[in-house]
């Protein structure tokens, strides 16, 4: 305690002590005398407390914590003091502040801005009790009146002492640190000693001094900064002799205890003469300067990985060569690639650079001497060697006449990379403290490398992220990308990658990847059992990070040492709650996984995971939108076919291909025609059919189908009561059966016969179902088709009359589109596959209805034909008006410069609409949705008669040769196309008997033009031509 006691004294001011130990008697000593006073508060205690306070704060400065006591205990004293005076009432008992203010104004010199503080509150209170006592005064009591005269007079007298003192004080402070500003060169650390002991940051700039604060280094005495007081006393007397100290060498304490060896620069502080303590500087030539150098290496970037050690080295040299204050020290660095060593140095002297020229390498492998870096690279040792010559072994690497040598090896990830090298001419030149400084000088290096090399790889693992996220996006499929995204994560690991594999849903190795030639693959295949990689990886369900194989309970069966693996990692690959499979990765060197790759590794994990989940939904879409195209074509295939009666061994062959099944047999079953389609495997198919038959005839499953008129699914055939295995039946393992109705009647059976088991598939059930209601659609459709066939040859008639009657001015192309609207069936059913049986049925009724319907308006208007009759007109009018009806034509512009010009003919109005409707319309068509049309119209004479020429050219793909000859040729109506195929024929036979005429140049991949000519006049004998138009013999 007395030890304690007797430290505290010293840290704080004696004055401060003293000041708080008076108070506290004069207050016990006015406790024990004034007790009328003290009665008057009303027993409650609080001189009690006050008397408490006032010890306690004493006991705090004398034994308590240094930071309470410095930064409170001078408001609290005041506090305290003033309410005891208040309590008391008794004003006059403020002689006690005038003990207590030197204290607190003058306490030291680092307390001037609180002096100041405290001061404010002193004379803020006087003010307060003055201006209450002027209130309280009246002309009856000039009691208050005189109290506050006193109260003012104390408060000036008091600020007139206090601010005295201040100025001289702080003029002391003034001189000191104008004198030190002088002397301070290096702006570096700059501390101030009083002969007190006290410390104090001269320079403001400085924050910290030799590990200690400079809050902390106030409170300390000169015997604690030094190793010992003989130490500060020899620095003292050696300034008073020599006058300033340059570099002068001792030890230092640390925070922490240890020792550290500093230089230091002293100078005496003199005020008027008289010495108050002397200032030192810490030499910062050696430490600060490097760091400083090396924050700005680690700043840097090097994108060539080559050259990064050399780029490192090359600093490293520069900085100790230049910055290191030993006279005649030279350093080079000692790259080790390879089993050689190539150096790189930097020495003050062109003549010794030459001769480093002569050395470029020296190979460590061999057993010939490999000198003193050559040994550090190889043992990863320290090497130092106070001379050179007693030591048989050591030459100097760098050619040069060195005595002294140091070499630290420098590591990057547990491997030797380089050597650090100082030398010096002079023997036993370097001290232990020299050592650690240029082993502090190796770990800088070292940092610098691994900084740079993990930053090159967290760039590298990071893009391989990005990478590998933009090739699943733009993948159709993962093995398409695979090979890609193997070689993305071999390049962002490193070449030291054996292989990648990637196991699927079977865990098998599909996607695997060599990284290096000489290793083979691990396996081609693992089958799930307990003791392979997949099996062991799913149980431990967290990802596993193994830099040894051989040791690791899970690799250790699945490696060898034939196969050089030595680090592997693999884990669950787990998206939207399903398991996709198990990421490997195999390293042919003990790799350690840092806090980014493990990052990294599963984030990579993740993107495989994800792919795999998204790339299999594409695969599956794409799988259900071939199924479906192939199903559509099927559809409008027998939807065509007028003489279907029923199946046949196409269709079976159709669904097989749509299904896409391996191992099992289809059925098709029509009951009406006691008939049975089987794709059996390994089965009599006439014998099957038979059994299959019986079967529909017994209480068997396929009879309680029938009548339940719904499909039937066993995914366990051995766990249905109702399923009997038989011959046929006994590989049978799951089972799925779909009935065909028609008019709400049975008329056949879709059954499959999985030799694996089948887990329930909403597609395939889908699909299955929907061809079972198209197969019932068809049939019902064909019947209708037959019932209709007769109306087939009256449409062909009526067509005839039509022309002959020029009916089908407007309405034969618009009919004709209405039947050929199956076609667009294909992508109907693609888009409504999910709702495919309910609106199959509604468009075949449709496209039943609109047959019938078509064939009643034509057989409605044959009687009312009647003869054209000539008019005038103007043709510019009448092509506007087609142009008009026409222009809605996505992607087509139809430009016509001539809709406001006179082109007048006299003839049949309503025939040469149709004529220019026909030609537009197929050059609309030839153009797909993109291109122009152009229109120019002219007058002309042909063998002295007046003709209205029309040109219509498009910039389509023009019309094949092989189908130009027959182009205007007339064919016989068929349903299963587009249109009647009437159009330009029957143009070319109307203008020929109309008097004029139609032509065409075209070539393919050029534009086509029909060039039309239209007589002006109408006459007698081209009327009577034209009324033969229609009849069979015009044909």
């Amino acid at each position: 305690m007395l030890r304690n006691l007797k430290k505290n004294i010293n840290r704080n001011s004696f004055f401060l002590v003293t000041s708080r130990v008076i108070i506290t008697i004069a207050l016990v000593i006015r406790f024990f005398v004034d007790k009328t006073n003290i009665y008057m508060i009303d027993n409650q205690g609080i001189w009690g407390i006050i008397i408490f306070t006032i010890f306690l704060l004493t006991a705090i400065t004398l034994f308590g914590i240094k930071w309470f006591a410095h930064k409170y205990s001078l408001f609290l004293d005041i506090i305290v003091l003033y309410v005891a005076i208040y309590l008391t009432h008794d004003i006059n008992s403020d002689i006690y502040l005038f003990l207590y203010l030197p204290v607190i104004v003058f306490l030291d010199n680092s307390r001037i801005r609180e002096s100041i503080l405290v001061l404010s509150c002193i004379l803020t209170i006087y003010l307060g009790l003055s201006l209450l006592m002027l209130y309280k005064f009246d002309y009856k009591n000039f009691h208050y009146l005189y109290i506050a005269r006193n109260i003012i007079v104390r408060m000036f007298f008091i600020s007139f002492i206090a601010l005295a003192f201040i100025l001289f004080n702080f003029k002391n402070r003034i001189n000191i640190k104008l004198k030190n500003t002088l002397l301070n060169k290096s702006k570096k650390a700059i501390i101030a000693v009083d002969n007190y002991g006290n410390i104090t940051s001269i320079n403001e700039i400085a924050a910290k001094f030799l590990g200690f604060s400079i809050e902390e280094l106030a409170t300390k005495k000169i015997t604690e900064i030094y190793q010992n007081y003989e130490e500060a006393k020899k620095v003292k007397e050696k300034l008073k002799i020599e006058g300033p100290i340059d570099n002068y060498r001792t030890k230092l304490k640390t925070k922490q205890g240890k020792l550290k060896s500093i230089n230091l620069d002293a100078l005496m502080l003199n005020d008027l003469g008289d010495s108050v303590g002397f200032f030192y500087n810490q030499n910062v030539s050696k430490n600060e300067k490097l760091i400083e150098a090396w924050k700005i290496i680690f700043g840097q970037h090097s994108d060539n990985n080559d050259n990064l050690l050399f780029e490192i080295a090359k600093q490293v040299v520069e900085i100790f060569a230049n910055d290191y204050s030993m006279e005649n020290v030279f350093c080079c660095i000692a790259i080790l690639e390879k089993n050689l060593l190539k150096l790189h140095t930097i020495f003050p002297d062109e003549a010794k650079r030459a001769v480093l020229n002569q050395i470029k390498e020296v190979n460590i492998t061999g057993d010939s001497k490999i000198g003193v870096i050559g040994k550090a690279a190889k043992t990863g040792e320290i090497q130092v060697v106070s001379n050179t010559y007693d030591c048989e072994d050591c030459i100097s690497i760098e050619g040069l006449d060195a005595r002294s040598m140091i070499a630290v090896p420098l590591k990057s990830r547990d491997e030797i990379i380089g050597v650090l090298s100082i030398s010096h001419p002079e023997g036993n030149y370097f001290n232990n403290s020299d050592v650690q400084n240029v082993k502090t000088i190796g770990h800088f290096a070292e940092v610098a490398v691994n900084k740079k090399l993990s930053n090159r790889r967290f760039i590298r693992l990071s893009e391989g992220l990005v990478n590998i996220n933009e090739t699943i996006t733009k993948a159709v499929s993962y093995r398409e990308v695979e090979a890609e995204i193997l070689n993305i994560i071999c390049e962002a690991f490193g070449c030291d990658i054996v292989t990648i594999h990637i196991y699927n849903n079977e865990f098998v190795f599909p996607f695997s990847m060599t990284g290096v030639n000489d290793v083979k693959r691990i396996r081609e295949e693992e089958p799930m059992t307990k003791s392979s990689v997949p099996y062991r990886v799913l149980k431990a369900k967290k990802p596993i990070f193994s830099e040894d194989v051989l040791n690791s309970p899970i690799f250790k069966s699945s490696f060898n040492r034939r196969e050089k693996v030595e680090s592997a990692f693999a884990t669950r690959l787990i998206f939207n709650q399903q398991i996709q499979g198990v990421f490997f990765l195999s390293f042919r060197t003990k790799h350690r996984f840092t806090k980014n790759e493990k990052k990294y590794l599963s984030l990579y994990s993740f993107s495989l995971a994800r792919s795999l989940y998204e790339l299999k939904l594409k695969d599956k879409l794409t799988t259900r939108s071939v199924t479906m195209t192939a199903l559509s074509e099927t559809f409008i295939k027998l939807n065509t076919q007028i003489d279907f009666e029923g199946f046949d061994q196409d269709v079976l062959e159709n669904l097989k291909n749509i299904i896409d099944f391996d191992r099992g047999s289809l059925q098709l079953i029509e009951r009406n025609r006691n008939r049975v389609l089987v794709d059996t495997h390994g089965c009599k198919k006439d014998e099957y059919s038979d059994y299959l038959l019986r079967q529909i005839e017994d209480d068997h499953l396929l009879q309680k189908v029938f009548n339940g008129q719904k499909t039937y699914f066993i995914e366990d055939v051995l766990k249905d009561h109702d399923w009997v295995s038989t011959n046929f039946t006994s590989k049978v393992k799951s089972w799925i059966c779909i009935p065909i109705i028609a008019r709400n009647t049975p008329i056949g059976l879709i059954t499959l016969d999985f030799f694996e088991q089948f887990r329930h598939n909403d597609f395939i059930l889908g699909v299955l179902t929907s061809y079972g209601t198209f197969l019932s659609q068809v049939m019902e459709n064909n019947r209708l088709l037959k019932e209709r066939k007769g109306h087939i040859e009256d449409l062909e008639e009526a067509e005839a009359l039509a022309i002959r009657g020029l009916l089908y001015g407007e309405d034969i192309h618009y009919s004709a589109n209405k039947l050929s609207a199956a076609k667009t069936f294909s992508d109907y059913l693609i888009k409504t596959s999910e709702n495919f049986d309910k609106k199959q049925l509604d468009r075949i009724n449709r496209i039943s209805t609109n047959i019938k319907g078509f064939l009643d308006i034509l057989e409605a208007n044959i009687s009312n034909i009647k003869p054209p009759v000539p008019v005038i007109f103007n043709i510019a009018k009448v092509l506007d008006q087609v142009i008009s009806g026409m222009a809605k034509t996505k992607g087509v512009i139809i430009k016509n410069p001539h809709k406001d010009d006179n082109f007048i003919v006299n003839g049949y109005r309503r025939q040469i609409i149709q004529v220019f409707r026909v030609v537009i319309h197929n050059a609309i068509k030839a153009l797909e949705g993109d291109g122009t049309i152009w229109i120019k119209i002219k007058k002309t004479n042909i063998k002295s008669n007046s003709y209205i020429s029309v040109d219509i050219e498009d910039n389509g793909y023009g019309i094949p040769r092989e189908k130009q000859a027959g182009l205007f040729e007339m064919k016989t109506p068929n349903m299963s196309k587009k249109s009647f195929g009437l159009g330009l024929g029957w143009t070319f036979y109307f203008l020929e008997s109309y008097g004029g005429s139609i032509k065409f140049v075209s070539e393919e991949g050029q534009n086509t033009v029909f060039t039309i000519n239209i007589p002006s006049t109408f006459s007698e004998d081209l009327n009577n031509r034209i009324n033969n138009i229609g009849s069979k013999e015009s044909y």
